[in-house]
């Protein structure tokens, strides 16, 4: 891959990313409504990015962030009746720490994409449960924060800089809004 195409895909994710850490910093900020417009807005450009760069993990969180987005945005609309399926929100709360340690043994097989896989089904159940009013802000910032470290060498090596900067300051918008929160 050329470098010229690298830094044009890192370009066009750089602009997502801005929307991204937004949306997440006004997230965990409280202000859900406006993070999910910042979340889909950025969502969709690290979309495209992550397409050019072949980074097939980041490529469908991102695609599937843009429509949890949507569905957020729609849901605090009508918070009476937005909630996350019992049966769905149970499986979301076995599913991820599944995932988790999943992602854990990955990592020490330097399965660095599948430890990326497992991080993306956390995002996503995180997110969907959070967009649903289902999961507290607090249980979506644990759960993502965490879900960082599996996610860090696939981005290295598949040299998305971009998306790496801005997980890393979704990181420590996850801290502090989980100490914040307190």
């Amino acid at each position: 891959m050329n470098e010229i195409f690298i830094v044009v895909a890192n370009a066009i994710a750089g602009v997502g990313v801005i929307g991204l850490v937004a949306g997440h910093g006004i997230i965990a900020s409280g202000n859900k409504h406006r993070g999910f417009k910042f979340s889909g807005a950025g969502s969709l450009l690290v979309a495209i990015s992550a397409m050019m760069l072949g980074s097939w993990p980041v490529f469908f969180l991102n695609a599937i962030w843009l429509w949890l987005s949507i569905q957020g945005v729609r849901n605090l609309n009508k918070p009476d009746q937005s909630h996350a399926p019992d049966s769905m929100a149970a499986l979301g709360n076995i599913i991820t720490p599944i995932a988790f340690a999943l992602g854990v043994i990955a990592l020490a097989m330097e399965a660095y994409s599948v430890a990326a896989w497992a991080c993306t089904c956390i995002y996503l159940i995180g997110y969907y449960l959070l967009s649903s009013n289902t999961w507290s802000n607090n249980r979506y910032l644990l759960w993502t924060l965490l879900a960082y470290f599996l996610l860090v060498m696939h981005l290295i090596e598949t040299n998305q800089f971009m998306v790496l900067f801005n997980e890393s300051l979704g990181a420590v918008f996850s801290l502090s809004g989980l100490i914040r929160n307190k």
